[in-house]
Parts: C-alpha cells; structure tokens; sequence
C-alpha cells in the first residue's frame, strides 16, 4: 500500500469516527426529545441550539472534499429564469424564477395557496414544460426524462394503494428502479428498523399514522441514495411533537452529505432550523437567501403589556422610539435601538410607578419583510406581499 493509499484509508477513519460520534449525538437527541417532547415551549431555546443550522453546518463536508463526485463550492441545484405560462400564454404561472441550494442546504421556498409552488414542484420533477434552465452540480438537466438519481421528490399526496403492506410499496420502488429483490430485502429490513416502523412491515399503508406515512415516503425517497431530497408540505397536518420527530430525521440526512429543499405554506416550522429561504407570491421569488439575514429587522423588536399602558406610552413618545399600540389587545410593539434603551426605558417605567407585566421579543411578521423587499428594488412586491400571510402571530 503506497503513501497516497495509506493516507486515503486514516483519512476514511476519521471521516467513519466522526460519523459514528454524529450517530450517538443523535441517539441522545432522540431520548431528550422523547422525554421533553411536552415541555417543548419551556426548552425551545435548547432545542434551537441542537438543530442550529448555520454557515458552520458546511464544516463536516468540507473533509470530505475528494470523498465525492459533488463539488461543495458549485449550487447542488441551480434555477435560472424560470418560467411557466399558461395555455393562453398571456398570465405567467412562475416568473423569471431564481434560487440556488448548496450541499449541505435546508431550504425552504414559503408561499401561501396560489403563489406557484406546486407549478414549481411540478416544474423540477419534470411533469411540467417550462422556460429558463434547471441545472444540477453544474450541468443543465433535461427534467422530461427525469431528474437523474441524484434527487428524490417526496410530494404531498402519498400515490400508493391504501391496501398494500409497507413492504410491497418499498418492494414496488426496487422493482421500478431495476434493482434486485436481494437489495431490497436488505434494504427495507435496515430502513424500517431505522426509522423505528420495524412493527409496521406487514401493515397496509391505510392503517398508518400520517407521521408514519410522511417516513415512509422518506424510506422509499432514500432508495436511490439522492443527494438532494424535494419536499412538498411535508409537515402539513402533524402535530408539534411529530414535526420534532421529522427535525431529527432531516438533521441526520444533513449529516449524511445532502441537501433538503421544503415546499411549505408557512415558515413557522422551520424559522429556526432551516438556513436559507425563498418566498414565492404570485409566481416571483422576492427573496432568496440566507435566513439570519431576513430576520435582521427583527432584532430588538418586543411586544409590551403594563398596568397603565397610556402612560407607557407617552414615555415612549417623549424618549421618540419607533412603536405602536393595538388597543383591541391592549399591546404596546416598540422596537429599541438597543438594550440599553430597553433598559432606559424600564427605568423610567418604574421612576411612574407603571408596572411591566410581560416583555418579550416578537417573531417575524409579513412587515419585517419590508426592508428586503426594498432593497429588491420592487415596489410590486410590497404590494404582492402584503396580499399574503406567512408567519403566524405569537
């Protein structure tokens, strides 16, 4: 064995240590979400911490540069100017379409009902024609024959005969992919006890939880080892506790070199873990890019109740910060320049004897959107955008 061999083979060590170091980290993951699942409001702030996906979330791909034929510097799927008309070809569906995902990605394209996200969905699993170009790792891709086996799409109607057992739909994906009925008995076995659906093997898909149903999409999506998996909705209709349950399967898959990609009508469920984002309203994308730095309007932002919000607030007129009040709530939103002027202005809550009964930062709301719409140069999309509603008030 030659230098070159050898350091091939420690380089493959290490990279099989720190995966199986990532296998225990999620092993304990599971058992804290298992006993914290109903506290999950007191231990958010851990949990964002846990599935906290940032630039550093590439560290762990870049070893394995030379381990793959996938080049991490170059969009893993790349849209440019993507377009859709109707028949009449007078009204765009999509327009102008553009969005790159990295290796490594978790990207969420949010859009309300009749925005094009399922024109899109179409449009990237080849079932629909369309202008511009769609390129993966590179190379434009002509999606009519498919999308190669490099992505997966998990769409949000499952397509299977209610009547069949797990097993035959996992066995029907083997056979509609050539693969051998040796493969998928190897397969399925490792799959469903990953997955902990083992019990279900011989269950019909009818009698299955949606939870279930959403795994098992994701079991027959891994067959072909897909480095990017195409989700439409996937959390629509589970409870918190089960889209906790999906957040840990979509952790391991980014740890396992891919990229995932959320079709989804609201950014709540993933404002914390996903990092980059696109929202589509009416066939335009008017954003696309990191998250943290569409929530940088946010920062500072509180909602205030006291005992005497009428005083509150004329100390909030006289110190000139930037606020509002909705009586029908009886809540003060102001957003400080800092926390000093946060704590300016307590101070001068208590020297009035105004009492501060809740204080506590806002989420994101369709406004915050505002400054990146501006500074997208659109017009158009203030006004598009404000037809729509992605984020729920707390």
């Amino acid at each position: 064995m030659n230098s070159e061999d050898k350091g091939r083979v420690l380089k493959y060590q290490e990279l099989k240590k720190t995966f199986q170091e990532l296998e225990k980290e999620e092993k304990q993951l599971k058992d804290y979400l298992s006993i914290n699942v109903f506290n999950y409001a007191q231990n958010k702030d851990n949990l964002e911490d846990v599935f906290a996906i940032n630039n550093s979330s590439l560290d762990f791909y870049e070893q394995t540069k030379g381990c793959s034929n996938l080049n991490s510097n170059i969009p893993l799927l790349e849209i440019n100017y993507l377009t859709k008309y109707y028949a009449s070809r007078k009204i765009p569906s999509l327009l102008n379409v553009n969005l790159r995902i990295y290796l490594g990605d978790l990207h969420v394209i949010v859009g309300s009902n009749g925005s094009g996200k399922t024109t899109l969905f179409n449009c990237l699993r080849g079932l629909e024609d369309y202008e511009g170009e769609v390129l993966l790792d590179g190379k434009v891709l002509d999606l009519k024959g498919g999308f190669s086996d490099i992505v997966s799409f998990v769409p949000y109607e499952f397509g299977w005969n209610l009547y069949e057992t797990v097993e035959e739909v996992v066995f029907k994906r083997f056979s509609d992919l050539n693969l051998t009925e040796v493969e998928a008995h190897n397969y399925i076995r490792g799959a469903l006890e990953q997955f902990n659906l083992s019990y279900l093997r011989n269950y019909p898909v009818i009698d299955l939880s949606l939870l279930e149903k959403r795994k098992l999409q994701i079991i027959v999506a891994l067959i072909n080892d897909p480095n990017l998996i195409v989700f439409d909705e996937v959390f629509l209709g589970l409870q918190q506790h089960e889209c906790l349950d999906l957040l840990v399967i979509f952790s391991k898959l980014k740890r396992e070199n891919r990229s995932i990609l959320v079709f989804s009508h609201s950014f709540d469920d993933f404002s914390k873990f996903a990092n980059t984002i696109s929202i589509l309203s009416k066939g335009k994308i008017y954003y696309s890019g990191l998250v943290e730095n569409l929530f940088l309007t946010q920062q500072n932002k509180y909602s205030i109740v006291t005992m005497d919000n009428k005083v509150a607030l004329s100390i909030l007129s006289k110190i000139k910060y930037s606020y509002s009040y909705n009586e029908l709530v009886d809540t003060i939103y102001v957003k400080f320049d800092g926390k000093l002027n946060m704590l300016l202005f307590q101070k001068e809550c208590a020297s009035r004897n105004v009492v501060i009964k809740e204080i506590k930062p806002m989420e994101t709301s369709i406004n915050d959107l505002y400054p990146i719409l501006v500074k997208a140069g659109s017009k158009q999309a203030i006004k598009d955008i404000n037809t729509q509603t992605y984020f729920t008030p707390k």
